[in-house]
């Protein structure tokens, strides 16, 4: 599958995750680079962003309502983007630009 149609069912997940959680549901899976060094991969189901960061640490992240793009976030996390363009954000922090450099069902 090429990257930017990868990218482009990252965008269809919100839309499409319209209820409870079922055993058939597809996860979609991106890796995350950041502008300022750092990065973490997101694994995208029902609606949910489940986030691992490179020590093992693991967040998860809740689908908000949004006109275009992604939207997700905790009481600590935030990540909201459109195509393979994020921003990143952790409470009482500045958002770091990200760009998905992988990204694809169950990848």
């Amino acid at each position: 599958m090429r990257r930017s149609a990868a990218i482009g069912l990252l965008l269809a997940l919100p839309a499409c995750a319209s209820g409870g959680s079922s055993p058939e549901a597809e996860v979609f899976r991106a890796a995350y680079a950041c502008d300022d060094g750092t990065g973490f991969d997101v694994a995208f189901q029902d609606g949910t962003a489940y986030v691992t960061f490179p020590d093992g640490a693991r967040a998860t992240l809740e689908g908000q309502p949004v006109g275009s793009g992604m939207w997700y976030l905790n009481d600590r996390y935030e990540l909201r983007g459109k195509g393979d363009e994020a921003m990143w954000t952790e409470a009482g922090e500045a958002s770091v630009p990200c760009r998905a450099t992988q990204a694809g069902p169950g990848a």
